[in-house]
């Protein structure tokens, strides 16, 4: 092989090797970000279901995206039900499927939640072993609420949103 043929070979090796390299070093720089996402995910839905046990209205609206269309609605909602009950009380809490989409993320999470009539003394309507789907936006730095709902109210809406049986099927 002569010298020329040498060089080039040598030269195409050390931009191979650079190349990835720099894809190798960007690779965990992207599974900090996702994992740092997921944290404060984790976290957001954990001080939202702390302050509404505590049924602290100012705590879990603050946890809000103020620009969310359901915004008004949800803090008229969530002013009924705390006028209504008492005691309530988080029993369990697991963190579920997360969906990354950008700005946009879906997190899904299961919660056992009891409380307590606040007329009648006996169980609270509406508690129990909840299958919840948080849709979240990021704003700066910070992960907001955008709207939550029943797992299974979110999936009958995507599910008539698709608009091809490839969708509906990957769903």
């Amino acid at each position: 092989m002569s010298h020329a043929k040498f060089h080039r070979l040598l030269v195409m090796v050390m931009w191979l090797l650079s190349s990835a390299g720099s894809v190798a070093l960007s690779m965990p720089l992207f599974a900090i970000s996702q994992s740092s996402d997921e944290a404060s995910l984790r976290a957001l839905t954990e001080k939202f279901f702390s302050a509404y046990q505590k049924e602290d209205l100012d705590g879990v609206m603050a946890l809000w995206s103020a620009k969310s269309p359901e915004f008004a609605a949800s803090r008229q909602s969530l002013e009924q039900t705390f006028a209504a009950v008492e005691k309530i009380e988080l029993k369990s809490f697991t963190f579920g499927k997360l969906t990354l989409d950008g700005p946009k993320v879906t997190v899904r999470v299961v919660v056992e939640m009891s409380a307590l009539d606040g007329k009648t003394g006996k169980s609270g309507a509406g508690f129990g072993k909840l299958h919840l789907t948080f849709h979240c936006v990021k704003e700066g730095e910070d992960w907001k609420v955008w709207r939550y709902l029943p797992s299974d109210e979110d999936f009958a809406a995507r599910l008539m949103a698709a608009e091809t049986e490839v969708e509906r099927k990957a769903l």
